[in-house]
């Protein structure tokens, strides 16, 4: 049976690059490079526990270190030097102890390495599962209060269409107050006034009213147009004229007690009389 193939790994301390020793040696000039030169004899001597051999490849220990480890021989030299120095490493002609590193050391098998990884992946996996179980459930009850609220939502819905609320403005649906009756005035009856429009225009012109009404409608029934308001129309046309300041003075309070009747017979004695008034000036004018 072949013998299995073994993984290492360094372990480097978290206080590596903070330790007194390194400091000092990366404050000398070409530190940098003596650091990477001590991690690379460190990974050099795993397999061996922290022993490095000299195989006699080059003329002296740290020109063979150079060739493995494609560095410069002096700079080699120099890290070595200050390793020893500091108590690092215990070197001779034959060998380099690194002292630190066998406390460092992790192994294993290539097999043991593979059912590591396979563990951690089931683990993982195991806690993907996990997680999506519980987002399942999580779902699964939001999607309950949804329903929940859902159901509260229609009931309160039905119990709204059973028992409507009352309006908060009742007297928006209140029926609306008929709009007084127009009646029709003038001699071609086109002439349109309530009861309170015709007393607002006999005490505003109580000496011309029905004129000005006999105006308006022939006006109308001539030129085909047609008013909107028939008691604006007329008190336009009085201001127009200025006949409104003359009149004013003259206005006397209306009678709240005489029926409309009787407006309408002073109004058919004032049509008379303007008749009458008219045809003697065109008798005259003939004369």
């Amino acid at each position: 049976m072949a013998e299995q193939k073994k993984l290492y790994w360094l372990k480097l301390k978290t206080d590596f690059f903070t330790s007194k020793e390194m400091k000092k040696l990366r404050k000398i000039a070409g530190g940098d490079t003596y650091t990477i030169i001590y991690l690379k004899l460190q990974l050099l001597s795993l397999q061996d526990g922290g022993t490095l051999y000299f195989d006699g490849v080059e003329e002296s220990f740290a020109d063979e270190l150079a060739l493995i480890l494609d560095e410069e021989p002096d700079n080699v030299k120099a890290t070595l030097l200050f390793l020893e120095r500091t108590g690092l490493i215990d070197m001779n002609e034959s060998e380099i102890r690194l002292l630190v590193v066998p406390t460092l050391i992790g192994k294993e098998s290539e097999s043991a390495g593979r059912v590591r990884a396979f563990r951690e992946k089931q683990k993982m996996l195991q806690s993907n599962v996990e997680s999506l179980q519980c987002n399942t459930l999580v779902t699964k009850c939001n999607t309950e209060k949804d329903k929940e609220i859902d159901k509260e939502i229609d009931s309160k819905k039905s119990v709204s269409k059973e028992t409507p609320k009352e309006s908060a403005t009742p007297t928006a649906n209140a029926p609306r107050p008929p709009k007084p009756e127009k009646h029709q005035h003038g001699e071609y009856s086109n002439v349109l006034l309530t009861t309170e429009e015709l007393q607002k225009l006999i005490a505003e012109y109580p000496q011309d009213y029905q004129e000005r009404i006999e105006q308006l409608s022939r006006y109308m029934k001539s030129t085909g147009k047609v008013y909107k308001d028939h008691l604006a129309t007329i008190r336009n046309w009085a201001r127009r004229d200025g006949a409104q300041k003359a009149n004013g003075p003259q206005a006397a309070p209306i009678n709240a007690t005489r029926a409309p009747q009787d407006y309408q017979k002073g109004a058919n004695s004032a049509i008379y009389a303007a008749l009458e008034a008219k045809k003697k000036r065109e008798q005259e004018g003939n004369t």
